[in-house]
């Protein structure tokens, strides 16, 4: 993981030059326990990843991907767990399902301490920053509703003149920009940005002809997700208004979708084996483009200079 830490420290130099713009190698995210069915939901810098499984049962486990070794997430008494967020502290969030009703829980430590929305009829955690705000959304009556949370405190967010009860809120920043979706009159998706000072700005991937939903968000506010065209779903991330489409090379074209990223630039999704047929999660690292590399070999020979310099 240092090479690539390497290479991957080659291309911020870069793309802060302005000289090339970064591609990707895949890794697969494969819980040892998954029968046909992984997903990675969140990644924080150290590279621990979260998600979630479904074993030989077809119940679904949460997961914690951390030093390469994997940890299954199972709320006590819970029918299934899912985990969706992480912070730099490797603490984690997500749902649990008992009796058909989902509730929001926080993993920290070893110990689960749940928690729901007031007055909602279920709750979804999915993104945690490092202030311990979580963000998701949640159901009652009338839908569907993202929220951000802190201290059993709720704000509740609805995108202004979507369809009622449509909007899921997902990623959150450490300055507590969320990443969601919302439903149009014509339940058409589209992506949307909050913050508690910028408000609400609706953001559709150009090639998502047919929608785009939003899932994760970075501190340098780079943004990841999943567009729609007439030929499947395709991840994506946005990086200052530019969109670069994810399609991992071992699946089945248009069946890509990304979910978290983190400050590095690392994204984890899911796709579809090409081979088998089954549900894989994926870790995208950055790498540079030929000229990418040929100024990060200018730097280490720099460093070389220098040491024999000093020598």
């Amino acid at each position: 993981m240092t090479v690539v830490r390497l290479i991957a420290a080659g291309v911020l130099l870069t793309a802060n030059a302005g000289v090339a713009r970064a591609s990707y190698f895949y890794s697969p995210v494969v819980d040892p326990s998954a029968i046909g069915y992984t997903v990675a939901e969140g990644i924080n810098d150290a590279e621990q990843i979260v998600g979630f499984y479904h074993d030989s049962s077809n119940v679904e486990h949460g997961f914690l991907f951390s030093g390469g070794s994997y940890t299954t997430l199972d709320v006590l008494g819970a029918t299934s767990t899912q985990a969706n967020g992480i912070n730099d502290a490797g603490t984690v969030t997500g749902y649990s399902t008992t009796s058909g009703t989902t509730t929001g829980f926080v993993y920290s430590g070893g110990s689960y301490n749940s928690f729901s929305v007031p007055d909602s009829t279920g709750t979804n955690g999915w993104g945690i920053n490092g202030a311990g705000t979580v963000s998701g959304y949640f159901h009652d009556s009338t839908g569907t509703h993202g929220f951000v949370g802190s201290g059993g405190i709720y704000t509740t967010l609805d995108f202004p003149g979507s369809a009622s009860g449509s909007t899921t809120v997902h990623g959150i920043s450490s300055d507590g920009t969320v990443a969601g979706a919302y439903l149009d009159a014509s339940h058409v998706s589209h992506g949307f940005t909050w913050s508690s000072g910028g408000g609400y700005v609706s953001l559709d991937d150009p090639a998502g002809t047919a929608g785009t939903m939003l899932s994760g968000i970075n501190d340098s506010g780079q943004i990841v997700g999943t567009y729609i065209d007439s030929s499947g779903s395709f991840a994506f991330v946005d990086s200052g208004g530019v969109f670069t489409t994810l399609d991992d090379p071992l699946g089945l074209t248009g069946f890509t979708q990304a979910f978290g990223i983190n400050n590095l630039g690392d994204i984890v999704g899911e796709y579809v084996d090409s081979t088998n047929g089954e549900i894989t999660g994926f870790l995208a690292t950055p790498v540079p483009e030929p000229a990418s590399l040929a100024v990060l070999g200018l730097a280490l020979a720099g460093l070389l200079v220098v040491r024999r310099c000093r020598t």
